[in-house]
């Protein structure tokens, strides 16, 4: 069985919006969309006895948690009405279910921004933190993200060892799915150039090992001098996707994954996909 799209939501309108990313991409994989929403169950711990309570009887964060999945799934249905949706309000914090959710994924998606205390800062913690500890993919979408009708590129930043072959390949299927070129940036620090012509053909003779010989997908590499986050940032202006791959560190909450997905997730455009090493 194809392993679903997971989406949070959290019922701002990001979280709406990576509804429709997700559920998009759940329509381009022919596979089904579950929407997952967090809340605070102990609070209404003492309902559990009710058989079927009234929404009178229910308590306001009940009301409004299902009310918030409810309001997403219509979102998605009316979108990709060909789309399975099921939808399923969890007891636990927003990261601890979207990591576990992601166990059985082909993709996680969140929004940029969410509801609490921090909503006006880059980037939402619930967003961090998946993509800093889920097992799969995870899409982080920004409010205002380039619709597929703006965009045309998938950038894939690309690093000097192997390890990136998971991102690699999901850059190549999320381009080759939408009818997308593919553009793999690496950046350098100063070189000559025969230095930069040898770095070239190392990079190209990665790629060519990991990408599918099968893929229809117009591939374009492009060697930047620079700052590896700027490079990236700049080449993904005008870009659909981003994505990069996970160097995991050891470290806590927050801070496991390099400076340079941090600095993908909290200023690119367009969404961003961290893909983990496996």
């Amino acid at each position: 069985m194809e392993l679903p799209v997971v989406v949070g939501v959290d019922g701002s309108e990001p979280g709406m919006e990576a509804v429709d990313w997700a559920v998009d991409e759940a329509a381009l994989r022919g596979v089904q969309l579950r929407v997952l929403h967090a809340s605070l169950w102990q609070r209404f711990e003492h309902y559990a006895s009710v058989a079927s309570p009234t929404e009178a009887e229910q308590p306001p964060e009940w009301v409004l948690a299902e009310r918030i999945l409810a309001a997403a799934q219509q979102r998605a249905a009316r979108r990709q009405p060909e789309v399975h949706v099921t939808g399923q309000v969890h007891g636990s914090d927003p990261v601890d279910m979207l990591v576990r959710a992601g166990e059985r994924a082909a993709v996680v998606v969140t929004g940029a921004r969410g509801r609490g205390p921090v909503r006006e800062t880059l980037l939402g913690s619930v967003g961090l933190g998946t993509a800093g500890r889920a097992t799969c993919p995870t899409v982080v979408v920004r409010d205002g993200a380039r619709t597929p009708q703006r965009a045309g590129t998938v950038v894939l930043g690309v690093g000097a060892r192997s390890q990136g072959a998971p991102a690699v390949s999901f850059a190549c299927q999320e381009a080759e799915e939408r009818g997308w070129d593919l553009l793999c940036v690496r950046a350098l620090g100063r070189s000559t150039g025969s230095e930069k012509a040898a770095e070239r053909a190392r990079t190209e003779e990665l790629l060519s090992a990991i990408l599918p010989s099968s893929a229809r997908v117009n591939v374009r590499t492009a060697l930047v001098e620079g700052n590896a986050w700027h490079v990236l940032l700049e080449a993904a202006q005008d870009a659909g996707l981003l994505v990069v791959g996970a160097r995991r560190r050891q470290g806590v909450f927050g801070l496991e994954l390099g400076l340079v997905n941090h600095a993908a997730l909290m200023y690119a455009q367009c969404p961003v996909a961290v893909v983990p090493r496996r």
